[in-house]
């Protein structure tokens, strides 16, 4: 895990936890001022550096920066000794703009570091098979179209793939409606059950392959109709097909398809107009993406074969390999080291 080896490298950095066990110190919108302000109060900056880890989101929380900035202009704690560490991989740019813009513009800054977290984290929980790749036969679906919690923008995406058709020709889930794969039901009745990875709605990764194999490309969201303020947060859902290897299209930050090739993966244009990633408004970002699906929901009930043609291209498969092998030689870790290693 990236926090072991974060302690096993840098034993002049400390985990905000580690003063305060068992609380919750992301800086996210979850977290309690109080208790973070007492870890700070009680450190010591001389000594070495804390460590604020929300690797599990990728929030730009601008209440608690502020507040963040606000203690350490009152007690004159040492900035240059804080790190947080967030899955907003434009952090940086998010912290930047907000400073710049603030009554703390001339104050020292933090330190922030985004990361893909959830690839690091998942990795291992595909099985190491490219058998989703090299199937070169005709498919029964046209996509995979997973679903767990009930949120407004989500549950709009899902009528609108119901509406054009989509359901019947993908393979699908909505957990919080009580939807699930045909074959995981039983698995996932409890659905809360973290100790389960199998069983886990978001996360049940190694029984997901046939899914792969049997589906075109994967879409899904994963960004709310609130979420105005910079970020790009890559979660699970987008771990699953560059693992996978399996083309995408899906209503996530704006600036994430562009994110991704910063990181060297392949996205696909040959596929799907990409231009809705650079469409901030969400409204419009939500239709762009609709009529790409749309279009191949039309065309697969007018002609299979040629959907089948289309996605057997030599440059598709290329990226698709690209993509899985890139996933697993990753440097996230790598990178979060550096980053650290540079600061302290």
């Amino acid at each position: 895990m990236i926090r072991d080896l974060i302690l096993s490298k840098f034993d002049n950095i400390v985990f905000a936890d580690e003063i305060h066990p068992n609380q919750s110190f992301g800086l996210g919108p979850i977290s309690d001022h109080n208790i973070w302000i007492g870890v700070l109060k009680e450190f010591d900056f001389k000594k070495k550096y804390i460590l604020f880890d929300s690797f599990v989101e990728g929030y730009f929380p601008v209440e608690h920066i502020e507040r963040l900035h606000k203690e350490i202009r009152q007690n004159n704690y040492l900035p240059r000794k804080i790190i947080w560490i967030t899955s907003n991989l434009a952090v940086k740019k998010c912290y930047i703009d907000w400073k710049d813009n603030s009554k703390y513009k001339d104050d020292e800054s933090i330190n922030v570091i985004g990361s893909f977290f959830w690839l690091n984290t998942l990795i291992d929980d595909f099985p190491q098979k490219d058998s989703c790749i090299i199937n070169t036969e005709t498919r029964d679906k046209l996509f995979l179209f997973l679903n767990n919690k009930k949120h407004p923008l989500r549950a709009s995406f899902f009528k609108e793939i119901k509406d054009m058709g989509g359901l019947d020709i993908s393979t699908h889930s909505f957990i919080e409606k009580d939807i699930f794969l045909p074959d995981r039901h039983d698995q996932i009745r409890d659905r809360w059950n973290l100790n389960n990875m199998a069983a886990w709605p978001g996360w049940g990764l190694k029984n997901l392959n046939q899914h792969y194999e049997n589906t075109y490309f994967e879409t899904w969201c994963s960004c709310d109709e609130d979420e105005i303020d910079g970020r790009i947060f890559m979660c699970d859902k987008m771990v699953k097909p560059l693992v996978q290897g399996q083309p995408f299209i899906g209503l996530f930050n704006p600036f994430t398809l562009k994110s991704l090739r910063e990181l060297g993966f392949e996205t696909f244009p040959e596929l799907f107009d990409e231009s809705y990633d650079d469409e901030v408004n969400i409204d419009n970002r939500f239709n762009m993406v609709v009529k790409e699906i749309k279009r191949y929901v039309d065309l697969w009930n007018r002609d299979k074969e040629e959907v089948h043609n289309i996605f057997s291209q030599d440059i598709v498969l290329e990226k698709r390999i690209h993509n899985r092998n890139r996933s697993f030689n990753n440097n996230i870790v790598n990178s979060i080291l550096d980053q650290l290693g540079d600061i302290v």
